[in-house]
């Protein structure tokens, strides 16, 4: 038999996980700018990306390095550069994306159903405007037409891909308006 009472004494228990888990998620996303002034950007960004399930590729390298327990200790100098960032099913959230701040290598970013990455992504993913040439967004439920959009101010991106995007209602006015800001950029938008 149903009862209120019991639905209303579960509720506040799933509240609070719930809130403590986005506690979880703000910290490991967190920009740490004291670590950051001390080991160089693109170690920091390398171990918020591999601390939260992302993967990336160093400029120079073949393969992608996708665990953070086989970062060289920080009492070391890090020289590598960040060239490509993977996120697949990842921890990310847009906030996060602050990290790619100094940055100045990372010409390709790959994020597929990242449930906390939303709009924000775009607006912090200027932080690599000059060297992002490639930009796939996959099965992001939290981008809306709106983000999508913000697309246009990554003048030189020459390769955009954006499929299963469930919150774009107007795909055609976003393809158009990207095709029209985006001159150079090959457009592969599908979104549902």
């Amino acid at each position: 038999m149903f009862s209120i009472t019991k639905c209303l004494k579960k509720s506040p228990n799933s509240v609070q996980t719930r809130q403590f888990w986005g506690w979880v998620t703000m910290m490991f996303n967190r920009v740490d700018s004291s670590r950051i002034r001390k080991h160089g950007a693109d170690r920091v960004c390398a171990e918020w990306l591999l601390r939260n399930g992302a993967c990336v590729k160093f400029v120079g390298e073949q393969n992608l390095f996708c665990d953070y327990n086989f970062l060289p200790p920080d009492t070391i100098p890090f020289t590598r550069k960040i060239k490509e960032i993977y996120a697949k099913e990842a921890g990310i959230n847009s906030n996060g994306f602050n990290h790619l701040r100094g940055l100045t290598s990372v010409d390709s970013v790959h994020i597929e159903n990242c449930v906390y990455v939303d709009n924000g992504v775009f607006s912090n993913l200027m932080h690599v405007k000059e060297t992002l040439k490639t930009l796939e967004v996959i099965d992001c439920q939290n981008i809306s037409d709106a983000g999508l959009l913000d697309v246009k101010n990554l003048v030189n991106l020459r390769k955009f891909v954006a499929h299963n995007l469930a919150y774009v209602k107007d795909e055609k006015k976003v393809k158009e308006e990207l095709a029209k800001a985006l001159p150079h950029c090959e457009l592969d938008i599908k979104v549902k």
